[in-house]
Protein backbone atom coordinates (compact mmCIF):
# COMPACT_ATOMS: atom_id res chain seq x y z
CA UNK A 1 0.00 0.00 0.00
CA UNK A 2 2.53 2.17 -0.98
CA UNK A 3 4.81 1.81 2.13
CA UNK A 4 1.91 2.57 4.55
CA UNK A 5 0.35 -0.36 5.86
CA UNK A 6 -0.94 -3.71 3.79
CA UNK A 7 -4.41 -3.08 2.30
CA UNK A 8 -7.09 -4.13 4.17
CA UNK A 9 -9.62 -6.95 3.50
CA UNK A 10 -13.03 -8.14 4.13
CA UNK A 11 -12.41 -11.62 2.84
CA UNK A 12 -13.21 -13.28 6.46
CA UNK A 13 -16.17 -11.29 7.06
CA UNK A 14 -17.76 -10.98 3.17
CA UNK A 15 -20.61 -13.51 3.45
CA UNK A 16 -21.78 -12.33 7.00
CA UNK A 17 -21.11 -8.69 6.51
CA UNK A 18 -24.57 -8.25 5.56
CA UNK A 19 -26.20 -10.29 8.17
CA UNK A 20 -24.08 -8.39 10.72
CA UNK A 21 -24.82 -5.28 9.27
CA UNK A 22 -28.49 -5.23 9.41
CA UNK A 23 -28.13 -7.06 12.80
CA UNK A 24 -26.66 -4.18 14.51
CA UNK A 25 -28.23 -1.26 12.52
CA UNK A 26 -31.34 -3.23 11.14
CA UNK A 27 -31.75 -0.95 7.38
CA UNK A 28 -30.14 2.22 8.70
CA UNK A 29 -26.98 1.67 6.80
CA UNK A 30 -28.92 0.70 4.19
CA UNK A 31 -30.80 4.10 3.81
CA UNK A 32 -28.03 5.73 4.32
CA UNK A 33 -25.90 4.21 1.46
CA UNK A 34 -28.82 5.03 -1.01
CA UNK A 35 -30.01 8.54 0.03
CA UNK A 36 -28.38 10.34 -2.39
CA UNK A 37 -28.02 7.75 -5.17
CA UNK A 38 -30.81 9.31 -8.02
CA UNK A 39 -28.07 12.55 -8.16
CA UNK A 40 -26.35 10.49 -10.30
CA UNK A 41 -28.88 8.09 -12.02
CA UNK A 42 -27.24 9.97 -15.63
CA UNK A 43 -23.63 9.63 -15.34
CA UNK A 44 -22.24 7.83 -17.72
CA UNK A 45 -18.77 6.77 -16.13
CA UNK A 46 -19.03 5.73 -12.51
CA UNK A 47 -16.41 4.33 -10.28
CA UNK A 48 -17.51 2.32 -7.12
CA UNK A 49 -14.41 2.25 -4.46
CA UNK A 50 -14.72 -0.70 -1.66
CA UNK A 51 -17.83 -1.36 -3.49
CA UNK A 52 -18.45 -4.51 -0.78
CA UNK A 53 -20.57 -7.01 -1.57
CA UNK A 54 -22.72 -4.95 -4.53
CA UNK A 55 -26.00 -3.42 -3.08
CA UNK A 56 -25.14 -0.07 -4.12
CA UNK A 57 -24.10 -1.82 -7.62
CA UNK A 58 -27.36 -3.64 -7.63
CA UNK A 59 -29.14 -0.39 -7.16
CA UNK A 60 -27.35 2.03 -9.17
CA UNK A 61 -27.77 -0.66 -11.72
CA UNK A 62 -31.39 -0.72 -11.60
CA UNK A 63 -31.67 3.50 -12.32
CA UNK A 64 -28.98 4.01 -14.66
CA UNK A 65 -29.33 1.29 -17.39
CA UNK A 66 -26.45 3.38 -19.50
CA UNK A 67 -23.85 4.01 -17.41
CA UNK A 68 -20.38 2.12 -17.83
CA UNK A 69 -19.37 1.43 -14.16
CA UNK A 70 -15.68 0.53 -12.32
CA UNK A 71 -15.85 -1.30 -9.43
CA UNK A 72 -12.52 -1.19 -7.30
CA UNK A 73 -12.48 -3.58 -4.16
CA UNK A 74 -9.69 -5.29 -2.19
CA UNK A 75 -11.48 -8.27 -1.70
CA UNK A 76 -11.88 -11.09 -4.04
CA UNK A 77 -14.67 -12.44 -1.96
CA UNK A 78 -16.37 -9.15 -2.34
CA UNK A 79 -15.82 -8.94 -5.77
CA UNK A 80 -17.19 -12.37 -6.02
CA UNK A 81 -20.62 -11.33 -4.50
CA UNK A 82 -21.19 -8.30 -6.52
CA UNK A 83 -20.85 -10.00 -9.63
CA UNK A 84 -23.93 -11.79 -8.42
CA UNK A 85 -25.76 -8.75 -8.11
CA UNK A 86 -25.44 -7.65 -11.42
CA UNK A 87 -27.92 -8.19 -14.40
CA UNK A 88 -27.42 -10.08 -17.35
CA UNK A 89 -27.62 -6.96 -19.51
CA UNK A 90 -24.93 -4.98 -17.82
CA UNK A 91 -22.86 -7.76 -19.28
CA UNK A 92 -19.67 -5.85 -20.58
CA UNK A 93 -20.71 -2.93 -19.10
CA UNK A 94 -18.87 -3.32 -15.45
CA UNK A 95 -15.42 -3.37 -14.60
CA UNK A 96 -14.32 -5.40 -11.62
CA UNK A 97 -10.82 -4.89 -10.33
CA UNK A 98 -9.16 -6.80 -7.69
CA UNK A 99 -7.12 -3.84 -6.87
CA UNK A 100 -5.75 -1.51 -3.77
CA UNK A 101 -7.16 2.17 -4.38
CA UNK A 102 -3.98 3.74 -2.84
CA UNK A 103 -1.48 2.24 -5.53
CA UNK A 104 -4.34 1.95 -8.31
CA UNK A 105 -3.16 4.52 -11.31
CA UNK A 106 -6.66 5.69 -11.81
CA UNK A 107 -7.00 7.78 -15.17
CA UNK A 108 -6.94 11.71 -14.69
CA UNK A 109 -10.95 13.21 -15.53
CA UNK A 110 -11.96 10.12 -16.29
CA UNK A 111 -15.81 9.40 -14.68
CA UNK A 112 -18.55 11.53 -14.15
CA UNK A 113 -19.11 10.22 -10.58
CA UNK A 114 -17.14 8.50 -8.35
CA UNK A 115 -18.97 6.59 -4.95
CA UNK A 116 -17.40 5.88 -1.63
CA UNK A 117 -19.29 4.10 0.85
CA UNK A 118 -18.25 3.17 4.08
CA UNK A 119 -14.57 2.61 3.02
CA UNK A 120 -13.14 6.10 3.77
CA UNK A 121 -13.50 5.61 7.73
CA UNK A 122 -10.75 1.91 7.08
CA UNK A 123 -8.23 4.63 6.93
CA UNK A 124 -6.12 7.21 9.33
CA UNK A 125 -5.36 10.96 8.06
CA UNK A 126 -2.44 10.36 6.68
CA UNK A 127 -3.20 7.79 4.33
CA UNK A 128 -6.93 9.52 3.05
CA UNK A 129 -5.16 12.82 2.57
CA UNK A 130 -3.07 10.47 -0.08
CA UNK A 131 -6.15 8.35 -1.42
CA UNK A 132 -8.68 11.51 -1.69
CA UNK A 133 -6.45 13.38 -3.80
CA UNK A 134 -5.75 10.26 -6.43
CA UNK A 135 -9.47 10.05 -6.38
CA UNK A 136 -10.36 14.01 -6.81
CA UNK A 137 -7.98 13.86 -9.84
CA UNK A 138 -9.46 11.22 -11.34
CA UNK A 139 -13.23 13.20 -11.18
CA UNK A 140 -14.31 15.58 -14.15
CA UNK A 141 -14.94 19.05 -13.41
CA UNK A 142 -18.60 19.12 -12.20
CA UNK A 143 -18.63 15.37 -10.93
CA UNK A 144 -20.35 14.02 -8.02
CA UNK A 145 -18.86 12.41 -5.38
CA UNK A 146 -21.30 10.09 -3.04
CA UNK A 147 -20.23 9.56 0.60
CA UNK A 148 -22.33 7.10 3.02
CA UNK A 149 -20.55 7.12 6.27
CA UNK A 150 -19.85 7.12 9.87
CA UNK A 151 -19.31 10.11 11.59
CA UNK A 152 -17.22 11.14 15.17
CA UNK A 153 -20.73 11.62 17.42
CA UNK A 154 -20.38 14.40 20.36
CA UNK A 155 -19.18 13.28 23.77
CA UNK A 156 -21.49 15.86 25.55
CA UNK A 157 -24.76 13.96 26.24
CA UNK A 158 -25.63 10.60 26.93
CA UNK A 159 -26.53 8.72 23.68
CA UNK A 160 -23.45 10.48 22.23
CA UNK A 161 -21.36 8.89 24.57
CA UNK A 162 -22.96 6.03 23.97
CA UNK A 163 -22.56 6.00 20.05
CA UNK A 164 -19.17 6.55 20.61
CA UNK A 165 -18.48 3.62 22.75
CA UNK A 166 -20.49 1.35 19.90
CA UNK A 167 -18.13 3.20 17.03
CA UNK A 168 -14.97 1.98 19.06
CA UNK A 169 -15.81 -1.77 19.50
CA UNK A 170 -16.58 -1.60 15.77
CA UNK A 171 -13.63 -0.08 14.52
CA UNK A 172 -11.69 -2.81 17.18
CA UNK A 173 -13.86 -5.60 15.43
CA UNK A 174 -12.68 -4.54 11.76
CA UNK A 175 -8.94 -3.51 13.11
CA UNK A 176 -8.45 -7.32 14.08
CA UNK A 177 -10.45 -9.29 11.74
CA UNK A 178 -9.84 -7.02 8.69
CA UNK A 179 -7.00 -4.87 9.15
CA UNK A 180 -7.73 -1.72 8.96
CA UNK A 181 -5.64 1.08 10.09
CA UNK A 182 -7.77 3.40 11.37
CA UNK A 183 -9.13 3.86 14.60
CA UNK A 184 -11.56 6.85 14.89
CA UNK A 185 -13.55 8.34 11.77
CA UNK A 186 -11.73 11.33 9.46
CA UNK A 187 -13.92 14.14 8.14
CA UNK A 188 -13.02 14.35 4.61
CA UNK A 189 -14.01 18.09 4.57
CA UNK A 190 -11.14 19.85 4.64
CA UNK A 191 -9.17 17.25 2.48
CA UNK A 192 -11.90 17.18 -0.02
CA UNK A 193 -11.87 21.32 -0.43
CA UNK A 194 -8.39 21.81 -0.66
CA UNK A 195 -8.53 18.93 -4.11
CA UNK A 196 -11.41 21.56 -5.57
CA UNK A 197 -14.76 20.00 -4.13
CA UNK A 198 -17.50 21.12 -2.12
CA UNK A 199 -20.28 19.66 -0.46
CA UNK A 200 -23.71 20.25 -1.66
CA UNK A 201 -25.91 17.82 0.16
CA UNK A 202 -25.98 16.16 3.21
CA UNK A 203 -28.29 14.04 5.50
CA UNK A 204 -27.85 12.46 8.93
CA UNK A 205 -29.44 9.17 9.67
CA UNK A 206 -29.30 6.97 13.46
CA UNK A 207 -29.02 9.77 15.19
CA UNK A 208 -26.15 10.80 13.91
CA UNK A 209 -24.11 8.73 13.77
CA UNK A 210 -24.50 8.12 9.80
CA UNK A 211 -23.96 10.70 7.09
CA UNK A 212 -25.22 10.88 3.13
CA UNK A 213 -22.83 13.72 1.59
CA UNK A 214 -22.69 14.87 -2.01
CA UNK A 215 -19.42 16.46 -3.17
CA UNK A 216 -19.25 18.05 -6.28
CA UNK A 217 -15.92 18.81 -8.26
CA UNK A 218 -15.14 22.76 -9.34
CA UNK A 219 -11.74 22.66 -10.60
Amino acid sequence: MNNIISPASFCHVARAYNFLEKLVFRNALEQTRFACLDTIYEAERILLVGEGDGRFLAKLTSINTDCKITVLDTSPSMLALAKTRVSPVFQGKIQFCKEDAITFPFPAESFDAVVSHFFLDCFNEKTLTILLKKLSSTLRPNGKWLIADFAEPSLNTLPGLLQFLSLRILYIFFRFSCGIEARRVISPHKILKANGLIESHSSSYFKGLLKSMVFIKKY
